[in-house]
């Protein structure tokens, strides 16, 4: 039986891996059998780049507790991502209806 192939082998590299069973059993149930390697490359991608980005974060130094004593704790790293949530809701806000 010969096996057709949507995309070309070149510069790709087969890997043998081991999941839960219980996300396997989604993975199957959830994405279509041709789907389902292209979803696991783009999920691994995004963590392989979160990855990178925190390897660069502590390499460089660009990020010390020292350097941000404000946001040590969750409550204060959540207070500060509010704050600036807050303050580009209200800059969209005021581009979308100027004059109001």
């Amino acid at each position: 039986m010969l096996r057709r192939r949507a995309v070309s082998e070149e510069g790709v590299e087969r890997l043998n891996i081991r999941v839960p069973r219980q996300l396997a059993d989604e993975l199957k149930r959830l994405v279509p059998a041709r789907k389902r390697s292209q979803l696991i490359v783009a999920a691994t991608t995004e963590a392989v780049a979160r990855l990178k980005q925190q390897e660069a974060l502590r390499e460089e130094k660009i990020w010390s507790d020292e350097s941000h004593p404000d946001l040590t704790s969750q409550e204060d790293i959540n207070r500060y991502l509010s704050e600036m949530r807050a303050s580009w809701e209200r800059r969209l806000s005021e581009r979308l209806s100027p004059g109001l």
